[in-house]
């Protein structure tokens, strides 16, 4: 994965995908997108273009969550 610039803050990507600043975080709540620059605060366009392409390889793995059972004594 090639990480070029420009690099965009929140509003700024959201502008360059073509989305309210909104729906932008809605969807990137469901993708693992990388931050860049030295505060982690930055999108990089390169990053944005993969994403707008293949969505699926950006994809949140969902954590499976494990039940705890009590033991019971009888």
């Amino acid at each position: 994965m090639i990480v070029k610039g420009p690099f965009f803050n929140q509003k700024k990507a959201a502008e360059y995908c073509g989305y309210s600043i909104s729906t932008f975080v809605r969807k990137i709540r469901k993708y693992e997108i990388p931050l860049v620059g030295p505060d982690r605060n930055r999108f990089a366009q390169s990053l944005l273009d993969l994403w707008m392409e293949e969505p699926d390889f950006f994809n949140r793995q969902e954590k499976v969550r494990k039940r705890k059972f009590k033991k019971v004594l009888v």
